[in-house]
């Protein structure tokens, strides 16, 4: 587990270091990062907010929500598409645009400070190797949501989306992530583990069998 600690222990850091700011800001935390994304991918693109959900693993609720909260702030705005008024497009406003380089400060100083003393051949393979983390992560979660979760729902006669189609409903989303899928109350793929650090030795036993048992 001493790579998952050592990932919690980076993430926590570099989010007390931004909590100062984006307090100051008057923003909690998920709002930061949003804006933050917001501002740097929307000069290169335009933004939308499945591109949200998909960067930030966010339901379509819980994105909704936050960027409600920017819009009341008056941070961003959302602009409709001409081709298609139903589509959004998300723009950063003025008064974002005054606190940018504060953003761009902070993150600036932290990059230094977890890039100090490591070469540009090592940064690069930390993002190789980090990619591949989050590639590993998906497939194991789109695992459970194509093969285990469909097959153990006609095996316990569960009244679920993935049961009557045979793959989960998150597939039909724009950006299925994690928690994407149906609201059934029969919903068996509920519940995912990503487990950074076992403070509490012998607590938790992984036992492997080398034999199928229909899980």
């Amino acid at each position: 587990m001493e790579t998952g600690k050592v990932i919690n222990r980076i993430s926590n850091r570099l989010r007390r270091r931004s909590a100062a700011l984006q307090e100051t800001l008057g923003m909690s935390g998920a709002q930061g990062n949003i804006l933050n994304f917001i501002l740097v991918e929307g000069q290169k693109h335009s933004i939308y907010q499945k591109d949200i959900e998909k960067e930030f693993g966010l339901r379509p609720s819980t994105a909704t929500e936050v960027l409600k909260a920017l819009e009341k702030k008056e941070l961003i705005c959302r602009v409709s598409e001409k081709q298609d008024a139903r589509l959004k497009r998300i723009e950063f406003t003025s008064k974002a645009e005054e606190i940018r380089h504060l953003i761009a400060a902070e993150i600036g100083e932290s990059e230094s400070i977890l890039l100090k003393g490591i070469t540009e051949e090592e940064r690069q393979i930390f993002i190789a190797i980090g990619e591949r983390m989050l590639k590993n992560l998906d497939e194991a979660i789109n695992r459970v949501k194509s093969t285990a979760a469909p097959a153990n729902t006609v095996r316990l006669n569960c009244k679920t989306y993935c049961n009557e189609t045979g793959e989960c409903a998150a597939f039909g989303q724009s950006c299925p992530g994690m928690t994407s899928g149906c609201s059934s109350s029969d919903r068996i793929c509920c519940n995912f583990l990503v487990s950074a650090q076992q403070r509490h030795k012998n607590r938790i036993k992984v036992i492997l069998v080398a034999e199928p048992l229909g899980y």
